[in-house]
């Protein structure tokens, strides 16, 4: 069996999206590759009703450069949980250090949309970059939710945790050479934040 040689370095980071505003994603180079998937997460940083849901398109382009006219739809897809959705928030109140596996909150036993093990939470970070997805492995009412994996940057008693996040993969064909995300934040008041990774194979031996 061929060997297969991989790469997922491109990482487009954590961002916050304005209601009613269109964020337009760093472009993943595919030049020499065998195409590849780029691995795309949105997730709400607000408690207002998110009345429509996102839209978000993959755009890929034959080009290295410039031929900016060449940028055409690969996929689309519509919705954040289908229908947007309200966000609940929970704060953390004591800083937790990176790989630490308890997530120290303000409360959980008023909001049991954070008492449910293998769900998915958003951890902003009052710096945007640094914020992560966790997944639920218990928790203690008012105390802690504990995490599945270790957390990978600090996080302060700035940070907000909120329960709706969303994630889906688009493969690139081999034939494009870049490819990007665009997100339409179609709310009048709810922020959205997104971050894409690319997973790509670079050489069969």
């Amino acid at each position: 069996m061929a060997d297969v040689d991989k790469s997922g370095a491109q990482k487009d980071e954590w961002a916050q999206i304005a209601a009613a505003a269109i964020r337009k994603g760093a472009e993943f180079a595919f030049t020499d590759d065998l195409g590849g998937v780029l691995e795309i997460f949105v997730a709400h940083d607000s408690v207002n009703a998110h009345a429509n849901g996102a839209s978000m398109v993959v755009e890929v382009n034959d080009q290295t450069s410039g031929n900016d006219e060449g940028w055409i739809a690969l996929e689309s897809f519509n919705g954040i949980r289908s229908s947007g959705g309200t966000a609940v928030k929970v704060d953390v109140d004591v800083e937790c250090a990176a790989t630490a596996t308890q997530l120290k909150v303000a409360s959980t036993g008023a909001a049991s949309e954070f008492e449910t093990k293998m769900d998915r939470y958003f951890v902003k970070n009052a710096v945007i970059a640094n914020s992560e997805i966790v997944r639920n492995n218990g928790f203690v009412d008012n105390d802690y939710i504990t995490i599945l994996d270790g957390l990978t940057n600090l996080q302060e008693v700035t940070a907000d945790v909120f329960n709706i996040v969303e994630s889906w993969l688009c493969r690139v064909p081999q034939e494009f050479r870049r490819a990007r995300v665009i997100i339409w934040n179609d709310d009048a008041d709810c922020t959205i934040c997104s971050m894409t990774r690319e997973a790509k194979a670079t050489d069969i031996a």
